[in-house]
């Protein structure tokens, strides 16, 4: 399939699939298998797509961060009650919303929707140049795409989070260090940091994976000094990252006096420093223990494949599962394991030799469909 072709696939598909929510979503309601109370027109459509943390989005978007100077206010305590802060959120999804909004005359859900509907769409053509560039086969290109998209538990990146936002500045950034377009990491580095907290170790990672494609590319009889002020003088471009987190640091501690305050008030969502694995199974629930087994499964598949695995991704593995576990979350590990991309080329590459492999993926979706019902319901499985 032709690239111009599979884009616009790829937008048909993204506003395809957002429509299959909302329709599962009417017909649940509709049936009294799970009352919504979905009411008529565009109010009730977007409420489909803003469950969960995605107010706290939109109560940015619209009233901006409180000043909040107490250290235990910031970390969600008022009163001796537990009562969360915005702080948590990172300040880009929220400002396009604001952004969207104000230039289109349109409510908050509304602005979020555009957003997520142009970043998803984004983020899939994206991920299938990607796919391109490590498959080396179209055909195989376009079905890992496919297999991202409908993974059961990729319905976030159709939701008002920050999904579709994050990959598509991850992926940007692999690109651009691909095709030597540098300069488009003062853009995308930035962005992926003010994205989400884990921002800024992706972008180590992103840095690593320049220095192996430099690696990769560099000529065996190439000078060592020549080598080492090329990588100096390129890695230059990279200076935005620090630059961008001591910009913010600087905002959070001129309002609330704590240049950490996001990590500070992830303490309201229970998240705390600890060993990573002691993170695993620590609660008795259906979502800690399916989570708990999902990350070792993902863990085992890291080690079991890990010669077919270069080494920054390797990395990208292990700090996307080890972050979130030193701070002691459980919750949400199956949206963060959605950016490891080296498992659905894997897959691909295993299921590209059956027949079955387009029904299998009927079958994923059918899946992603049936998870609706946990994020139709705010239930804890699906935060």
């Amino acid at each position: 399939m032709k690239p111009g072709s599979s884009y616009k696939w790829l937008l048909l598909i993204s506003v395809s699939i957002k429509l299959s929510y909302f329709l599962t979503a009417w017909i649940l309601d509709k049936s009294m298998l799970l009352p919504l109370n979905i009411t008529s027109g565009i109010h009730g459509f977007l409420s489909v797509f803003n469950k969960n943390d995605a107010g706290w989005y939109l109560r940015i978007a619209e009233n901006g961060y409180p000043f909040i100077k107490d250290p235990d206010v910031l970390k969600g305590f008022v009163n001796g009650q537990l009562q969360q802060n915005s702080w948590a959120f990172f300040p880009l999804f929220p400002f396009l919303i604001y952004v969207v909004s104000s230039l289109c005359a349109v409510s908050g859900p509304a602005a979020a929707f555009i957003v997520i509907l142009l970043f998803s769409v984004v983020s899939y053509i994206l991920f299938y140049e990607c796919a391109r560039l490590f498959l080396k086969d179209d055909g195989k290109a376009w079905y890992c795409t496919l297999f991202f998209i409908v993974f059961p538990f990729n319905y976030y990146y159709s939701m008002f989070y920050t999904e579709p936002l994050f990959l598509t500045f991850m992926l940007g950034a692999l690109l651009a260090i691909f095709y030597k377009k540098l300069y488009w990491l003062l853009l995308l580095l930035p962005a992926l940091v003010l994205c989400r907290p884990n921002g800024m170790v992706v972008a180590f990672f992103v840095y690593i994976y320049f220095l192996w494609q430099y690696w990769k590319n560099m000529q065996v009889d190439i000078n060592f000094m020549v080598a080492a002020k090329e990588i100096i003088i390129s890695s230059i471009w990279f200076v935005v990252v620090p630059l961008t987190l001591l910009g913010y640091g600087w905002y959070q501690y001129k309002i609330t006096g704590d240049f950490f305050a996001f990590s500070s008030a992830q303490y309201g969502w229970d998240r705390h420093d600890m060993f990573p694995l002691l993170a695993l199974f620590r609660k008795g629930d259906l979502q800690n223990q399916f989570n708990s087994i999902y990350v070792c499964i993902i863990l085992f598949f890291a080690l079991v494949f890990y010669k077919k695995i270069p080494l920054p991704f390797q990395l990208l593995i292990w700090m996307t599962i080890l972050l979130p576990l030193g701070r002691g979350s459980i919750n949400g590990i199956p949206r963060y394991i959605s950016i490891l991309l080296p498992f659905y080329y894997i897959a691909t590459k295993y299921l590209w030799q059956y027949r079955f492999k387009y029904y299998f993926l009927g079958f994923l979706f059918l899946l992603q469909l049936g998870n609706l019902w946990f994020w139709l319901q705010c239930a804890p499985f699906s935060y």
